[in-house]
């Protein structure tokens, strides 16, 4: 088509030039003519084709707003974005499932980041009886001095704190007393004493929700092995049976002697305990025990971390066999130095006071990615791999007993606590389901991962935001997304704000598109630097032509020509 289109402006031109040469008049008039005519046709050409004399653009500014949902290149034209060497993001950033649609290009980050920033973090999902601790950091922008005050499903103020330049760290707690899907609100307001300075011209009282799952008391069964009597594993058998956990303790006292013991209505089980049919959800095994298990019982413990949970007290003489046994797990552990450690086991509570921690001399030799970890400066305290396949930890402390005895049974059941809860994560029966958004909002692309999907059958998810929202319980359309360390994984996108539940029972909360300004505008930040160092586009400097003439002009000096070439010769018109 272009071809016909270039031919018939040449054919345009040298016609126009013929008849002008024919005309009985001057050379200077002629010539005239001829070049008007001349750059009439080629305007025309330059209208299918503009010529490309402009400056070629290599930066394009993208404006964002903490909550903006626009097309992020709808002020960008497609000649303009062909263009681009470089997006400078300015104004609080996007996330990445907005970055991730833009062209090739490399993005830099405007440093006129002014808004406030804050990190959130809390247990969405804890036991009856565990405290609900919610922590909020300014992180970034102007420290406006704000009260915030937590208040549980029932609309009483349970705690409260200042969040200022001053205190940058607050700490909101509470514990629940009936389990359930609930919703705690946080009320945001200025503080008194900023209100009395005028500090807070601009700050709207509001309230924002909190989600939080509280399930009932679970009684996992446990068994504790001692190689030997020991006050680690009495102070550990002493904290199972007060905590009412169904548990059997088996101490090896000499070659041909053992005490058993059962706490809260455990029924007695005397042979068979590494058997598969084993009753106890989590193994709790001396690392000085190794020696005495006979070859099948070895051989059973490689193949039970893959049914049940297996935690090793390890012990400086485990010996070299136990050492292979960790190793042919995928879990190999090296020497290290013997230490003692200070370790605060509960915010507000003063390190040394609490006995420091002696370590044994083993740690990781290398970790994975998704692994368990209870680190204090460089040292594992514990360390785990709870997955599909995979549920076997190391404790490499020996002397927690001393917080006992010094009067700190609190924080050595926190400590305890938070151990044994990694461990169980995984319970043999399917994987722990999670969500990849660590702020799931609406109309925004939301991927739930689990080990127990299918490749081939997604789940079904199911809006629980509104009542008679969705009465006949049809489910939520989904993508499939990729695999990761959580099994399959899937997308969808919401549409109400509010509880959501999937066909497994796992609940997850779906906030307001407006919810947590502070918040979303941290992680649109993080994300936008996450984007900016990632290589995209090329990092060489490239030689560019211009970008095109815009038509518009073009049209308007080709229309300029035509109405002075008609005034010029409206006389040979008549």
């Amino acid at each position: 088509m272009m071809f016909w289109f270039n031919l018939l402006c040449f054919a345009g031109i040298l016609l126009s030039l013929v008849l002008i040469a024919r005309r009985r008049t001057g050379v200077a008039k002629r010539l005239t003519a001829g070049l008007i005519h001349g750059a009439i046709w080629t305007l025309l050409w330059f209208l299918a084709q503009p010529p490309l004399w402009l400056p070629r653009e290599t930066k394009a500014l993208l404006h964002s707003e903490p909550l903006a949902r626009t097309e992020l290149l709808a002020a960008i034209s497609p000649t303009q974005l062909q263009a681009l060497q470089a997006l400078e993001v300015a104004g609080n950033g996007f996330t990445t499932d907005a970055l991730r649609d833009l062209p090739p290009v490399r993005l830099a980050l405007s440093p006129d980041w002014d808004a406030e920033a804050w990190t959130l973090d809390w247990n969405r999902e804890l036991t009856l009886g565990d405290t609900l601790a919610l922590e909020i950091s300014l992180v970034e922008g102007p420290a406006t001095t704000r009260s915030l005050t937590l208040e549980d499903p029932f609309g009483n103020a349970v705690d409260s704190g200042i969040l200022s330049a001053e205190n940058p760290q607050l700490v909101l707690r509470d514990r629940p007393r009936i389990a359930g899907r609930w919703e705690y609100r946080v009320r945001i307001e200025p503080a008194e004493s900023a209100v009395a300075t005028d500090e807070t011209t601009d700050a709207e009282p509001r309230s924002e929700v909190l989600p939080l799952v509280v399930h009932p008391p679970e009684r996992p069964a446990v068994l504790l092995w001692s190689a030997r009597p020991g006050f680690e594993t009495a102070a550990l058998a002493r904290w199972l049976r007060q905590s009412g956990t169904p548990a059997q303790v088996v101490t090896q006292l000499a070659p041909e002697m053992v005490r058993t013991e059962t706490f809260n209505e455990f029924q007695l089980r005397e042979a068979g305990l590494l058997d598969a049919d084993t009753p106890f959800d989590l193994l709790i095994l001396d690392s000085r025990l190794w020696p005495q298990l006979s070859p099948r019982q070895r051989t059973r413990l490689r193949t039970l971390a893959s049914k049940k949970s297996l935690l090793w007290l390890v012990h400086n003489d485990s010996g070299t066999g136990f050492a292979d046994y960790a190793r042919a797990q995928g879990m190999e552990l090296r020497g290290a130095a013997a230490a003692s450690i200070s370790y605060q086991s509960l915010p507000g509570s003063a390190p040394t006071e609490i006995p420091e921690l002696k370590l044994v001399s083993f740690e990781p030799a290398q970790r994975a990615g998704g692994d368990a970890r209870t680190v204090v400066g460089a040292r594992d305290l514990y360390w785990a791999r709870v997955r599909p396949q995979q549920s076997l930890g190391f404790v490499f402390f020996n002397n927690s007993y001393r917080w006992q005895t010094a009067g700190f049974a609190n924080e050595f059941s926190h400590l305890w606590s938070q151990i044994i809860r990694q461990q169980l994560a995984w319970r043999g029966t399917e994987a722990a389901t999670r969500m990849r958004a660590p702020l799931p909002r609406t109309h925004q692309r939301t991927t739930i991962c689990s080990g127990d999907f299918s490749a081939s059958q997604p789940p079904e998810l199911f809006s629980l935001a509104i009542e008679n929202a969705n009465p006949d319980k049809r489910p939520l359309p989904t993508a499939r997304a990729n695999t990761d360390t959580s099994g399959q994984c899937y997308d969808f996108w919401p549409q109400q704000s509010g509880w959501h539940e999937s066909d497994d029972g796992f609940a997850f909360y779906v906030f307001d598109k407006t919810s947590w300004p502070e918040w979303q505008t941290r992680l649109a930040r993080q994300d936008s630097m996450g984007m900016a160092s990632a290589r995209l586009g090329t990092a060489e400097k490239i030689e560019l032509s211009g970008r095109p003439i815009p038509r518009y002009w073009i049209a308007l000096v080709l229309l300029a020509l035509l109405t002075a070439t008609w005034w010029r010769e409206r006389i040979y018109l008549r």
